[in-house]
Protein backbone atom coordinates (compact mmCIF):
# COMPACT_ATOMS: atom_id res chain seq x y z
CA UNK A 1 0.00 0.00 0.00
CA UNK A 2 3.04 2.25 0.31
CA UNK A 3 2.97 3.18 -3.39
CA UNK A 4 -0.71 4.11 -3.21
CA UNK A 5 0.12 6.55 -0.44
CA UNK A 6 3.19 7.83 -2.34
CA UNK A 7 1.07 8.50 -5.43
CA UNK A 8 -1.70 10.19 -3.46
CA UNK A 9 0.90 12.02 -1.36
CA UNK A 10 2.30 13.59 -4.52
CA UNK A 11 -1.20 14.68 -5.49
CA UNK A 12 -1.79 16.15 -2.02
CA UNK A 13 1.52 18.00 -2.14
CA UNK A 14 0.58 19.51 -5.47
CA UNK A 15 -2.78 20.66 -4.11
CA UNK A 16 -1.05 22.22 -1.07
CA UNK A 17 1.45 23.99 -3.35
CA UNK A 18 -1.34 25.39 -5.52
CA UNK A 19 -3.03 26.79 -2.40
CA UNK A 20 0.28 28.47 -1.49
CA UNK A 21 0.52 30.02 -4.96
CA UNK A 22 -3.06 31.24 -4.79
CA UNK A 23 -2.40 32.83 -1.40
CA UNK A 24 0.68 34.57 -2.84
CA UNK A 25 -1.57 36.03 -5.53
CA UNK A 26 -3.89 37.47 -2.90
CA UNK A 27 -6.55 34.79 -2.60
CA UNK A 28 -7.76 34.17 0.93
CA UNK A 29 -7.73 30.49 1.82
CA UNK A 30 -8.86 29.51 5.29
CA UNK A 31 -6.13 27.35 6.83
CA UNK A 32 -8.56 25.22 8.85
CA UNK A 33 -10.60 24.52 5.71
CA UNK A 34 -7.40 23.71 3.82
CA UNK A 35 -6.39 21.14 6.44
CA UNK A 36 -9.88 19.70 6.69
CA UNK A 37 -10.19 19.43 2.91
CA UNK A 38 -6.91 17.59 2.57
CA UNK A 39 -7.71 15.26 5.47
CA UNK A 40 -11.11 14.34 4.09
CA UNK A 41 -10.18 14.04 0.42
CA UNK A 42 -10.46 10.80 -1.48
CA UNK A 43 -10.19 9.80 -5.09
CA UNK A 44 -12.87 7.22 -5.86
CA UNK A 45 -11.94 4.99 -8.73
CA UNK A 46 -8.22 5.65 -8.44
CA UNK A 47 -6.64 2.40 -7.29
CA UNK A 48 -9.74 1.89 -5.18
CA UNK A 49 -9.81 -1.38 -3.25
CA UNK A 50 -13.44 -2.47 -3.30
CA UNK A 51 -13.21 -5.94 -1.77
CA UNK A 52 -10.82 -8.42 -0.18
CA UNK A 53 -10.39 -12.17 -0.86
CA UNK A 54 -9.86 -11.85 -3.70
CA UNK A 55 -8.66 -8.29 -3.73
CA UNK A 56 -10.77 -6.24 -6.14
CA UNK A 57 -9.28 -3.00 -7.44
CA UNK A 58 -11.18 -0.54 -9.60
CA UNK A 59 -9.08 2.04 -11.39
CA UNK A 60 -9.77 4.79 -13.91
CA UNK A 61 -6.38 4.53 -15.67
CA UNK A 62 -6.79 5.38 -19.35
CA UNK A 63 -3.45 6.75 -20.55
CA UNK A 64 0.24 5.87 -20.36
CA UNK A 65 0.97 7.75 -17.12
CA UNK A 66 -2.02 6.43 -15.19
CA UNK A 67 -1.48 2.87 -16.47
CA UNK A 68 2.16 3.06 -15.36
CA UNK A 69 1.13 4.33 -11.90
CA UNK A 70 -1.39 1.49 -11.60
CA UNK A 71 1.19 -1.12 -12.60
CA UNK A 72 3.68 0.22 -10.07
CA UNK A 73 1.11 0.03 -7.28
CA UNK A 74 0.10 -3.50 -8.27
CA UNK A 75 3.73 -4.64 -8.33
CA UNK A 76 4.56 -3.12 -4.96
CA UNK A 77 1.32 -3.51 -3.03
CA UNK A 78 -0.48 -6.48 -4.59
CA UNK A 79 2.20 -8.91 -5.81
CA UNK A 80 0.13 -12.09 -5.33
CA UNK A 81 -0.75 -14.16 -8.37
CA UNK A 82 -2.80 -15.15 -10.25
CA UNK A 83 -4.29 -11.84 -11.32
CA UNK A 84 -7.27 -11.14 -13.57
CA UNK A 85 -7.76 -7.94 -15.52
CA UNK A 86 -11.11 -6.62 -16.71
CA UNK A 87 -10.28 -4.11 -19.42
CA UNK A 88 -12.29 -1.70 -21.54
CA UNK A 89 -11.12 1.30 -23.52
CA UNK A 90 -12.30 4.37 -25.35
CA UNK A 91 -11.79 4.63 -29.08
CA UNK A 92 -9.00 7.04 -29.94
CA UNK A 93 -6.87 6.20 -26.90
CA UNK A 94 -3.40 4.64 -27.12
CA UNK A 95 -4.87 1.19 -26.52
CA UNK A 96 -1.93 -0.81 -27.88
CA UNK A 97 0.46 0.97 -25.50
CA UNK A 98 -1.91 0.29 -22.60
CA UNK A 99 -2.14 -3.37 -23.58
CA UNK A 100 1.64 -3.79 -23.92
CA UNK A 101 2.07 -2.58 -20.35
CA UNK A 102 -0.87 -4.45 -18.84
CA UNK A 103 -0.58 -7.85 -20.54
CA UNK A 104 2.62 -8.72 -18.67
CA UNK A 105 1.03 -7.99 -15.29
CA UNK A 106 -1.97 -10.31 -15.53
CA UNK A 107 -2.57 -14.01 -16.04
CA UNK A 108 -6.10 -13.61 -17.37
CA UNK A 109 -7.36 -10.62 -19.36
CA UNK A 110 -11.08 -10.21 -19.99
CA UNK A 111 -11.76 -7.65 -22.71
CA UNK A 112 -15.11 -5.93 -22.48
CA UNK A 113 -16.77 -2.66 -23.37
CA UNK A 114 -18.58 -0.13 -21.27
CA UNK A 115 -22.21 0.42 -22.18
CA UNK A 116 -22.91 4.04 -21.28
CA UNK A 117 -20.76 5.86 -23.83
CA UNK A 118 -20.85 5.64 -27.62
CA UNK A 119 -17.05 6.03 -27.82
CA UNK A 120 -16.48 2.61 -26.26
CA UNK A 121 -14.10 0.40 -28.17
CA UNK A 122 -15.98 -2.81 -29.04
CA UNK A 123 -14.88 -5.78 -26.92
CA UNK A 124 -14.15 -7.74 -30.09
CA UNK A 125 -11.70 -5.06 -31.29
CA UNK A 126 -9.99 -4.85 -27.90
CA UNK A 127 -9.73 -8.65 -27.78
CA UNK A 128 -8.25 -8.76 -31.30
CA UNK A 129 -5.59 -6.20 -30.35
CA UNK A 130 -4.78 -8.01 -27.11
CA UNK A 131 -4.49 -11.28 -28.97
CA UNK A 132 -2.11 -9.78 -31.56
CA UNK A 133 0.09 -8.20 -28.89
CA UNK A 134 0.12 -11.26 -26.64
CA UNK A 135 1.64 -13.32 -29.46
CA UNK A 136 4.83 -11.25 -29.25
CA UNK A 137 5.03 -11.36 -25.45
CA UNK A 138 7.12 -13.75 -23.36
CA UNK A 139 4.44 -13.70 -20.67
CA UNK A 140 1.65 -16.21 -21.24
CA UNK A 141 -1.80 -14.71 -20.74
CA UNK A 142 -5.26 -16.22 -21.16
CA UNK A 143 -7.51 -13.87 -23.10
CA UNK A 144 -11.27 -13.81 -22.92
CA UNK A 145 -14.01 -11.48 -24.08
CA UNK A 146 -17.27 -10.39 -22.45
CA UNK A 147 -20.12 -8.34 -23.88
CA UNK A 148 -20.51 -6.10 -20.82
CA UNK A 149 -18.75 -5.13 -17.58
CA UNK A 150 -21.27 -7.23 -15.66
CA UNK A 151 -20.56 -10.29 -17.81
CA UNK A 152 -16.81 -9.66 -17.41
CA UNK A 153 -17.22 -9.47 -13.62
CA UNK A 154 -19.12 -12.76 -13.49
CA UNK A 155 -16.48 -14.36 -15.74
CA UNK A 156 -13.66 -13.08 -13.50
CA UNK A 157 -15.35 -14.56 -10.43
CA UNK A 158 -15.31 -18.05 -11.94
CA UNK A 159 -11.57 -18.44 -11.31
CA UNK A 160 -11.43 -19.81 -7.76
CA UNK A 161 -7.67 -19.35 -7.33
CA UNK A 162 -7.50 -15.69 -8.42
CA UNK A 163 -5.82 -13.38 -5.89
CA UNK A 164 -6.57 -10.05 -7.56
CA UNK A 165 -9.22 -8.77 -9.94
CA UNK A 166 -8.50 -5.35 -11.41
CA UNK A 167 -10.93 -3.40 -13.61
CA UNK A 168 -9.35 -0.53 -15.52
CA UNK A 169 -9.14 1.30 -18.82
CA UNK A 170 -11.59 4.18 -18.42
CA UNK A 171 -13.70 6.20 -16.03
CA UNK A 172 -16.74 4.65 -17.72
CA UNK A 173 -15.64 1.09 -16.97
CA UNK A 174 -14.80 1.98 -13.36
CA UNK A 175 -18.29 3.42 -12.87
CA UNK A 176 -20.03 0.46 -14.47
CA UNK A 177 -18.05 -2.15 -12.53
CA UNK A 178 -18.65 -0.31 -9.26
CA UNK A 179 -22.38 -0.27 -10.03
CA UNK A 180 -22.33 -4.05 -10.59
CA UNK A 181 -20.50 -4.57 -7.28
CA UNK A 182 -22.94 -2.37 -5.38
CA UNK A 183 -25.90 -4.49 -6.47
Amino acid sequence: MQNIFRCQGANASLAWFVCDLLQQQGYRINEAARHKGLASSSCPGRIEVIRQRPTVVVDTAHNDASIEALVQVLQESFPSRPRTLILAATQGKAVDAMLRRLLTEFDIVICTEFLNNPRAMPATELFRRAQRLSMTSDHPVRLRSACSPEAAWHDACQDADVELICATGSFFLAAEVKAVLER
